[in-house]
């Protein structure tokens, strides 16, 4: 507002009223609140751009009109990779205002070279600044803005810069969870499974009730080969969220691998009468049951999937494959 930015933004929904309150007439913004001027196309459009990263959309969008910046509202809601990444990557657009609020981005035309040249920000280079904790004391505060910065810097795969946010967080309330959780997600990713197991465990002690940050201590025991470790893990998802589809799968995953074979098709049993129709799951199961070598157990859960649809010429292959390896066995 102070730097008298002009032209057409593309922004995410929650943003409009506040551009529109700050900025008009200035800035005319993508959408806001009132989604019954927009109409229903209108507003699918921008979801495929939202959520679900279609970037073909928005380039059309670009072009149809005339969007010369960008505004992505990071308060209270996580920017979507796919937008994020297209325009961070892109040459057309430049940053230039970063922080744990919002990502905005200017269109690298002439119209924008002063305010580039002036606020054009290389987030390589990003620097987290120390609080002073002599000056905080004990007083209790949630290091947020910490934790939002180094959420948006992850989803650029700039992990140094966001694994310094999410140590300065825990630095300033070492009993907060969610850089915890951020800081596994980065460690899995760089395949430093028990980095990311001692995060994601600390995550869980913080954050009990948290079914995501459960989620990813199991995913980290699995990764450490510690399927039991896994499997205590999604009994307590099951327990607490006992309409959880996915935890029942993954629960007989780790029971496969665990070599517990019995109880992981007693497991599978259970999910497939509570969700008959998750053929894909359960066929995946299947490939892995076969894999271990136990191939009358495999044969058995292709069947529950050919009760969904008898007809998968797929599933009849597999059948067929394992009956001859069955075979040859005897």
């Amino acid at each position: 507002m102070n730097n008298h930015i002009k032209g057409h933004f593309f922004n995410d929904f929650n943003s409009g009223a506040y551009l529109l309150g700050r900025t008009f007439p200035d800035i005319k913004v993508f959408i806001d609140g009132r989604t019954e001027v927009y109409g229903g196309g209108f507003f699918n459009a921008y979801l495929q751009i939202w959520e679900k990263g279609n970037m073909e959309v928005f380039e059309k969008a670009v072009e149809k009109y005339k969007l010369t910046g960008v505004f992505l509202n990071s308060v209270a809601q996580h920017i979507p990779a796919g937008i994020l990444k297209h325009l961070y990557q892109g040459k057309d657009w430049k940053v230039v205002y970063f922080d744990y609020d919002a990502v905005i981005f200017l269109k690298d035309i002439p119209q924008n070279k002063a305010i580039i040249e002036k606020f054009a920000m290389d987030l390589t280079q990003w620097k987290t600044k120390k609080l002073d904790l002599l000056k905080l004391g004990i007083a209790k505060v949630v290091p947020f803005r910490n934790y939002y910065r180094a959420f948006t810097l992850e989803t650029l795969d700039l992990n140094t810069q966001a694994i310094s946010e999410a140590e300065e967080a825990i630095r300033i309330a070492p009993g907060y969870g969610d850089p915890y959780d951020l800081l596994g997600k980065i460690y899995g990713k760089q395949k430093k499974y028990k980095k990311a197991f001692e995060n994601f465990r600390v995550s869980v002690l913080a954050t009990p009730k948290k079914k995501s940050a459960r989620y990813n201590l199991a995913l980290a025991y699995f990764d450490l080969k510690d399927y039991d470790g896994a499997v205590s893990q999604y009994k307590a998802i099951i327990e607490t969220w006992p309409q959880d589809i996915q935890a029942y799968f993954l629960l007989s995953k780790a029971l496969i691998m665990d070599k517990k074979y019995t109880e992981a098709m007693n497991i599978l049993e259970k999910v497939h009468q509570l969700s008959p129709n998750d053929v894909i799951d359960v066929v995946k199961l299947g490939d892995l049951m076969a894999e271990q070598g136990e191939y009358a157990q495999a044969r058995s859960i292709y069947s529950m999937a050919l009760e969904v649809n008898r007809y998968m010429e797929k599933i009849h292959k597999k059948i067929a494959n394992i009956e001859n390896r069955m075979l040859k066995n005897n």
